[in-house]
This record gives structure tokens, C-alpha cells and sequence, in this order.
């Protein structure tokens, strides 16, 4: 309750503030949307990022992911398991629960066949994808910004969660990221990131909720909820469009067609299938599109 009462007031405070967009620093923004009168989601017309005003900086976003982070109805995002529900969701490989990321471990193997895949698991939380990945025999190099949660992944499924960028490693064939470039104060960096961190063939992957135009038009009260406190960015097929304009893509939404993307020939830009209620992409951002 203290952090929806301590947004709305920094948002009433903000209210006058110019909306800047955190993307790309255009002050050509206009208003899309609006929730409790005074907090207010923005298009940026620009890069079309949807953001909410006002703005996170970098150092409040750290600090509020630390300790304050909770997402009510998303079970072990958040909340640790007790010792006997761990054993058997680690028993399990997570089958059956809302973590269980068995699909794109499929994908994975079938997108980059014949070989030990690397891959960057960012934004891993207390780790229950990287187990995944790892037990999946995956290479796998993590990072959360929560300490405390990094720290829950070490000592609670063995796996090694990076806190500084620095630390993850080069040459990977997948940066992967689920539900985490909603929460970025700066995305720019995320995918320069990723850029440093993937080899000439690798893949930019993640997963967010959908803020396309053809989700809203299917279910504005949804669309409506999905962007706030918790969800400072609003992610559409046509930010996407605008940040990989050079690079080959594939934007879609789930259910993933996997058929469709590993027939898709890695050298155009592919947009299909916008209305469902998550939004996925696969760029190559280390190289260039085939017009």
C-alpha cells in the first residue's frame, strides 16, 4: 500500500513535469491513456515507446527492485516457496507452474540445433529459468538487479546470478528476457547490452506484455491495467519496429506460431499476429536486414 500511495503523490507532485521519452529523448509525446485522473501512460512519437509520467530514474528503479518488488497473483515471481513446495517444483523442472519455460527450451534447441547453446538469462530473478536452462544443458550466464533475489538463486537451486553487468559472458547465442523490459528505466542500454554480449549470429529475445494496437483494440480494460507502478513501459510491434530498424526481426505475440518462426529466412522483418497478450521478438541486432 505505501508504494501506490508514494506514486500517486510523486505522480501529483510530477503532474506539470514535461513527459520526456526514456528511450530516445523526444518531447514529442502525447497521451494514450490515463488511470486515478492524475497518472497518465504516453506515446512517444518518435520511437512509439508507451511510458508512463513521470519517469523512474535509474537510481530509484535499483533501489525499489532491491527489496520493495511484489506482484500480487504471479505466485514464485516474488514469493519464495517453502522448503518442501521447492523440492518438488525442482523435482518437476517447474512442469505445471507458470515458470515452467519447457516451450522455449524446445524453441531454443530447434532456432540453434547441434550445439551447446549460451545463453544470457537477463533479469533471472531467484532463478528459476536459469534452472531450467542449465538442467536443459544450456550454458547459461544470469543477471538480476535484486541482490537478495540473486542471492535466493545461488543458495536455493545452485545456480550463479550475476548482479553487474560486467560479469556475464561474451560470445552467447541467445539474450533472453521475460517480463523485465517493462520494468527498464533506460532500454537503450539493455539492448546495447546485448549487442555486446551476443555473437554475430545471436538472437535478441524477449517476452513482455503486449501493448499493441491490435491487443488494445481486442481488450482495452487489459490493456488498460498492464501499464503503471510496476510496468513504467508499455512495449508495441511498433517500438520494436523503430528500435530494429536495421536488423532483421520477427515480432509476434503468443501463442507463437514456432512453425512460422523457424521457417522465417533470419533476413527480413516479419510482423504477425499482434492481438495476443504477450508480445515477443526475435532480432538479430548484430546484423543487418536484407530489404
Amino acid at each position: 500500500m505505501n508504494n501506490k500511495i508514494n506514486y500517486l503523490t510523486r505522480t501529483i507532485l510530477h503532474y506539470f513535469d514535461k513527459a520526456i521519452c526514456p528511450s530516445c529523448q523526444s518531447k514529442d509525446c502525447k497521451v494514450i491513456d490515463r488511470k486515478y485522473l492524475v497518472s497518465r501512460l504516453f506515446e512517444c512519437n518518435n520511437c512509439h515507446l508507451y511510458f508512463r509520467h513521470p519517469v523512474d530514474s535509474i537510481e530509484t528503479n535499483k533501489e525499489f527492485y532491491q527489496e520493495d518488488y511484489q506482484q500480487k497473483g504471479e505466485g514464485i515471481t516474488t514469493d519464495i516457496p517453502d522448503r518442501i513446495t521447492l523440492e518438488k517444483l525442482k523435482e518437476n523442472n517447474f512442469a505445471g507452474t507458470s515458470k515452467n519455460i519447457q516451450h522455449y527450451v524446445s524453441l531454443f534447441k530447434q532456432l540453434i540445433p547441434n550445439k551447446t547453446i549460451k545463453i544470457i538469462d537477463f533479469g533471472a530473478n531467484w532463478g528459476y529459468q536459469s534452472f531450467q536452462f542449465k538442467n536443459a544443458g544450456f550454458e547459461v550466464s544470469s543477471y538480476e538487479i535484486s541482490v537478495p533475489r540473486a542471492a535466493m538463486g545461488k543458495k536455493l537451486l545452485n545456480v550463479e546470478i550475476h548482479t553487474r553487468v560486467e560479469e556475464l559472458s561474451a560470445n552467447n547465442d541467445i539474450f533472453f528476457s521475460s517480463h523485465v523490459i517493462e520494468h527498464l528505466p533506460d532500454i537503450p542500454y539493455m539492448i546495447n547490452l546485448a549487442k555486446d554480449k551476443l555473437n554475430e549470429n545471436g538472437i535478441f529475445i524477449a517476452e513482455c506484455p503486449n501493448g499493441s494496437k491490435e491487443f488494445r483494440a481486442k481488450n482495452p480494460k487489459a490493456f488498460n491495467l498492464c501499464w503503471g507502478l510496476l510496468h513504467p513501459n508499455y512495449i508495441s510491434a511498433d517500438y520494436y519496429q523503430y528500435m530494429f530498424k536495421n536488423n532483421p526481426y520477427y515480432i509476434t505475440s503468443t501463442p507463437i506460431n514456432v512453425e512460422d518462426i523457424l521457417n522465417w529466412d533470419r533476413k527480413t522483418q516479419v510482423c504477425k499476429n499482434l492481438s495476443g497478450d504477450q508480445l515477443v521478438v526475435f532480432a538479430f541486432i548484430n546484423q543487418n536486414n536484407t530489404p
